[in-house]
């Protein structure tokens, strides 16, 4: 329970917006992802192609059945890079989803609170309003009463003044 208080207490000071700002970063992390990845396809496929410039060259010169190997691996570097870096973007993307779904559960507990507050306040100024409208009723019961009491001690006391 405590943990639960220190949680909501944590989420409610937290700045506005920081859900949308976290997942938007996580989304710029998968475009970056997504760039080095095309960027290390591109790499490699121009690497592929230079080998096979290579052998056919090979092939018209030398007739050998030697298997060219490239040493530069720069473009499945970048291409998993790239992966990588859309992995963890997607795992902030998704930590900002997070958030934003804790932070509207909290706020829609609070404004059930709070609405439940105000009914039980509401419900309060009713019966108050009732008590006061009973209790003017039988003050103004009392009023007539008492006036017409004075009436009829006033014609009583003084039978030919009125």
């Amino acid at each position: 329970m405590l943990f639960r208080k220190l949680d909501e207490s944590y989420l409610d000071s937290l700045p506005e917006n920081l859900a949308d700002k976290i997942d938007f970063f996580g989304q710029m992390i998968v475009a970056l992802g997504n760039i080095l990845t095309v960027i290390g396809i591109a790499t490699e496929a121009t690497e592929v192609a230079e080998v096979e410039e290579d052998v056919e060259e090979d092939g018209e010169n030398n007739s050998s059945t030697e298997n060219p190997v490239t040493d530069s691996n720069i473009g499945f570097v970048l291409a998993l890079l790239g992966a990588s870096l859309i992995t963890i973007g997607d795992m902030v993307s998704s930590g900002g989803l997070a958030l934003e779904i804790q932070l509207d559960a909290l706020n829609e507990k609070k404004t059930k609170q709070h609405n439940e507050e105000q009914e039980i306040r509401f419900k309060n100024l009713e019966n108050r309003v009732y008590y006061l409208q009973r209790d003017m009723s039988a003050l103004i019961q009392k009023t007539e009463s008492l006036h017409n009491e004075v009436v009829f001690l006033r014609n009583i006391i003084y039978p030919h003044l009125y």
